[in-house]
């Protein structure tokens, strides 16, 4: 048997059926590779979107670590306020109308600009 007759008596009786098959198989390496292409895009905008949730967080808790911060601070520098008011007035209730006095006074504005203003003028 000839190798050449072999071949071309499978091309002759298997051609259109061949060829439907290979366009069938074109088409669909079309679909996934556009179904490629459209998941890279899903996946680079979850990536962005996912670099963009990360750099918040991290913007968050770095706030809130220096909330936090500046919150323990003012609770010891009160704690020690409050040691040395009781310490120099000797009397703790009294120490403590004393603090809350001076947190009363410290929330009202010192200064409108308004009566400033007022009071400034000739």
């Amino acid at each position: 048997m000839n190798v050449f007759e072999l071949f071309g008596s499978i091309a002759i009786k298997g051609g259109d059926d061949a060829n439907r098959q290979i366009d069938n198989l074109d088409k669909g390496g079309k679909r996934a590779s556009n179904s490629v292409g459209r998941l890279e895009k899903a996946s680079a905008l979850a990536g962005k979107a996912m670099k963009i949730a990360f750099i918040g967080a991290a913007a968050a808790i770095g706030l809130l670590a220096v909330g936090l911060t500046k919150a323990v601070k003012e609770a010891a520098d009160l704690e020690q306020i409050t040691v040395a008011y009781e310490v120099l007035i000797g009397d703790v209730e009294k120490a403590g109308k004393v603090i809350n006095d001076i947190k009363k006074h410290q929330q009202k504005p010192r200064f409108n600009l308004k009566i400033l203003q007022n009071k400034a003028r000739p």
